[in-house]
Formats: C-alpha cells, structure tokens, sequence
C-alpha cells in the first residue's frame, strides 16, 4: 500500500494487517486546517482484473457530526423531537462501500481536523 500526498503534511496514516495477510485497516486522519485529497494503493491486495472493494468509515464535518446539525438549527435550549431525532441521526457512524479504480487505487477529499478508517 501506498500513500501519495504532495500537498498536505497534516495527514497521518497507520496501517494495521490482519493476522492471515489478506487484508487490514488503516487509520487516516488529517490535523490541518486544509482539506486534503488523499490517493492510496491497493497494490499487493487488487486484483488487477477487478476492483476492490474497501470499507470507508468516516469522522468530519459532514459525518457524524451532530454539533454541527445542532448549530445549523441555531443551539435551541429545548430542541424539538423532530430536530433530536435529526442530531440522533447524525450520531451515527455510516459505513460506505468503495470500489478502488484501476490497479487498486482510491481517492478521496479529507476534511480538516478529520478521521477516516478503512478496512478491506
């Protein structure tokens, strides 16, 4: 696996390999104040045939984030049942899947004073 990043010296990755090889997570997560766009390798687990699908959990601004809807609604004191079941909703953690392009790479934007992990 391979991190490529020119422009973003705030993004830290750690790598974890499960205990047979085939697979691992990785910790991504970004302490700058710029968003940044990351491209990782795939390599040696792609198939160069087929993508790869990886699982992508993610911490920022637009995920999981419930300050956030809570500041979008003005901080009520008292919020609504309707607005707490919208912060509920933005509690949660969303798994999405992702394929990897061509010869296992995947790229995506991480937020500012963010956090991604990735399992595959």
């Amino acid at each position: 696996m391979k991190h490529e990043n020119d422009t973003c010296s705030s993004v830290f990755v750690l790598a974890l390999q499960n205990s047979t090889g085939t697979g691992a997570m990785l910790f991504i997560s970004n302490t700058g104040p710029k968003r940044c766009n990351v491209t990782l390798s795939f390599g040696e687990w792609a198939d160069p045939s087929a993508p790869l699908s990886i699982l992508i959990h993610r911490i920022d601004q637009d995920h999981l984030n419930p300050l956030g809807v809570w500041g979008s609604m003005g901080f009520p004191a008292f919020p609504s049942l309707p607005q707490i079941k919208q912060m509920k909703i933005a509690s949660e953690l969303r798994p999405a899947v992702m394929e990897t392009g061509p010869g296992g790479k995947a790229v995506f934007d991480l937020h500012p004073h963010a956090m991604t992990t990735i399992s595959f």
